[in-house]
């Protein structure tokens, strides 16, 4: 099984208020990061607006009720919440690799 895909929330010192972790990533959140690989593939001094509440809106619903958009806009990281659809997106292409062995 795959690490799990995490993602912080800090306070205003920087320190680590909470962390959301999620070992499972359903086949719809799968399906949701692939249509937002653009925007991941991005550099962060690319991305607009636009984006960055659609990144923030996946994210939440990947990590569920736990999670807010206000937390997000309060104490995430942009490089983080881009690592989490890259993550995604990493085991959906391990999902569809030949190349990459069935794991026992």
């Amino acid at each position: 099984m795959s690490a799990p895909i995490t993602l912080r929330i800090y306070d205003e010192n920087s320190e680590v208020v909470k962390e959301f972790s999620k070992s499972f990533v359903p086949w719809k959140m799968l399906k949701k990061a692939m249509a937002l690989r653009k925007v991941a593939s991005k550099g962060n001094e690319e991305i607009n607006a636009e984006d960055m509440d659609a990144i923030a809106g996946y994210v939440v619903e990947l990590f569920g009720q736990d999670m807010t958009l206000e937390m997000l806009d309060n104490g995430a990281d942009m490089g983080e919440m881009l690592t989490v659809i890259r993550s995604v997106m990493a085991r959906a292409a391990g999902l569809v690799d030949p190349t990459i062995p069935p794991a026992s």
